[in-house]
């Protein structure tokens, strides 16, 4: 649930899912899965929850099963005050138990393709959960964080191999097409 305060210069998120897929094995290439999600631009200055639902864009069959699977939750706090974003990354919970570390990147896109990233360090998941508690700090004019996004990638490591297993994107350039990979 996203809530955007009256302020309409910081935003909370108490807890995203991070999910994928029909729960179909397989392949499947990052754009054939969709978050629906509304504007979640700081300018707009709502203060109406938003729900964001995991649904692929297009279904392999009429036949095929629409529900999403969900592949994690990540809980974070980002926060904007005097040309500083701030992201705090809290926890990250309910990931499958093939998993044994995760650590979180996150990256700022502002206009003009500028990126900048950070990540977390890497923690040792416990029954499918990590505490996270780190936080980041970037340095964005007020009149770019307007027109910028921030992505916060989770990826999880098994014995030698690490892979990004889905994304949670914020801001006016989100396209409402998210990428995951199914388990």
């Amino acid at each position: 649930m996203w809530k955007v305060p009256e302020d309409a210069v910081s935003y909370e998120h108490k807890r995203q899912n991070v999910g994928g897929g029909n729960g179909e094995r397989g392949m499947r290439s990052p754009s054939s899965w969709g978050l629906e999600s509304p504007d979640l631009s700081l300018a707009n200055g709502e203060d109406a929850p938003v729900e964001l639902a995991l649904q692929p864009n297009k279904p392999k069959s009429p036949t095929s099963d629409n529900s999403a699977v969900k592949l994690g939750e990540i809980l974070f706090l980002a926060a904007f005050s005097q040309d500083r974003l701030t992201v705090i990354v809290s926890k990250i919970r309910n990931l499958a138990p093939i998993y044994k570390t995760v650590f979180v990147r996150l990256y700022i896109v502002q206009p003009m393709g500028q990126v900048t990233k950070k990540k977390t360090s890497e923690r040792v998941l416990v029954d499918g959960g990590a505490d996270i508690g780190e936080s980041m700090f970037f340095s964005v004019p007020r009149s770019r964080v307007l027109k910028s996004h921030l992505r916060l990638s989770i990826v999880c490591g098994t014995d030698n191999v690490t892979k990004s297993i889905g994304h949670v994107t914020l801001g006016p350039k989100s396209s409402g097409k998210q990428g995951y990979e199914p388990e």
